[in-house]
């Protein structure tokens, strides 16, 4: 019986998190080991664990361009910095604000990598790691 009424509030009231579907259940029912309970039906809900808030809040960086003489900057926001994400994020730029002649970069992983010495070759761009 406790479980049902469980599951039927959880379901009816919209799939909240332990601690709203928590205060909602004490207003109302007492179960022994209630808290329990309701932290055990939230996560084995397959609902509330696809789109729990830990699932779907991507944290990103950002990236910057900046041109040394005229200080333009240039945000990217970007999940990893990668050298893939990194060319794309370039490709954009050169699309808005056209290729520079030169780079001036860190020794980043990526600013190093054969991939992005290919894609420097390719755009027929110098880099000067500093």
């Amino acid at each position: 019986m406790e479980d049902e009424l469980e599951w039927y509030a959880h379901t009816g009231y919209g799939h909240f998190g332990i601690k709203k579907y928590m205060s909602y259940m004490n207003k109302f029912y007492y179960f022994k080991k209630l808290g329990h309970k309701i932290a055990s039906l939230i996560r084995t809900c397959e609902t509330c664990q696809k789109v729990k808030e830990n699932n779907t809040h991507v944290k990103y960086r950002m990236y910057p361009i900046i041109q040394c003489w005229s200080k333009y900057v240039k945000l990217f926001p970007i999940k990893r910095a990668n050298t893939w994400t990194v060319i794309h994020c370039l490709q954009q730029y050169f699309l808005e604000v056209g290729k520079p002649k030169l780079f001036l970069m860190d020794n980043g992983p990526q600013f190093v990598s054969n991939k992005f010495r290919e894609f420097q070759a390719w755009e027929g761009i110098r880099q000067v790691l500093i």
